[in-house]
């Protein structure tokens, strides 16, 4: 195992004032990795967890169902208060299942297609992303400037307000936002390290 120091910051900095977490990752992510300091925190709160025993896999795309249940752990795992409309969710374990109807039950997420399926293996997009974190942090109020801030995205986008919000609060800082790319497991643990700040006034 390698000791490594978590910098306040998550920007890969050491400082002496900080936790000290035991990092198991040492196949594929290194301290240097932009990611590095977000994927600790995630990793000591128990949000996040490895593809195996000794590997993170940063550079890999995140599925919907893994998404959503990181946002299940972030929020400690509560019970969900109702059921769940989604027929695609055979072979799932019942933590899974147990986030699926959380995040439904709660606004964060919605089905695919008429509503009535989840595509828990789809990979997400950003702006799939910034819309769950959106509703995660409440949806809260945003004052839309009169021209779009991002090079490639315009009004008219049903995400629109989201991704403002998003470029506002210092979740996402990309311009362009690239809405359909897909986001990386690295890329998802800044974006819930920058929201847990907003959200709780973290250092």
């Amino acid at each position: 195992y390698k000791v490594c120091a978590v910098t306040a910051e998550g920007n890969g900095e050491y400082s002496a004032n900080v936790a000290i977490v035991r990092n198991p990752f040492v196949d594929d992510l290194a301290t240097t990795d932009s990611c590095f300091t977000a994927v600790m925190w995630a990793y000591s709160k128990g949000i996040v967890k490895g593809t195996s025993a000794t590997t993170f896999s940063p550079s890999s795309n995140c599925k919907r169902v893994d998404f959503t249940i990181m946002l299940w752990r972030m929020a400690g795992t509560p019970a969900a208060s109702g059921e769940n409309p989604f027929t695609d969710l055979d072979g799932l374990t019942k933590n899974q299942k147990a986030a699926i109807s959380w995040a439904y039950n709660a606004g964060i997420i919605k089905g695919t297609g008429d509503g009535t399926t989840f595509s828990p293996n789809d990979m997400l997009t950003r702006y799939q992303i910034v819309l769950m974190l959106y509703r995660m942090a409440g949806k809260p109020n945003v004052t839309l400037p009169d021209e779009s801030p991002f090079e490639d995205i315009d009004s008219s986008k049903t995400f629109y307000k989201a991704a403002v919000w998003a470029l506002n609060s210092g979740i996402t800082k990309a311009n362009p936002f690239r809405a359909t790319d897909n986001c990386t497991r690295g890329e998802l643990t800044i974006f819930l390290r920058r929201l847990d700040r907003l959200m709780n006034g973290t250092e």
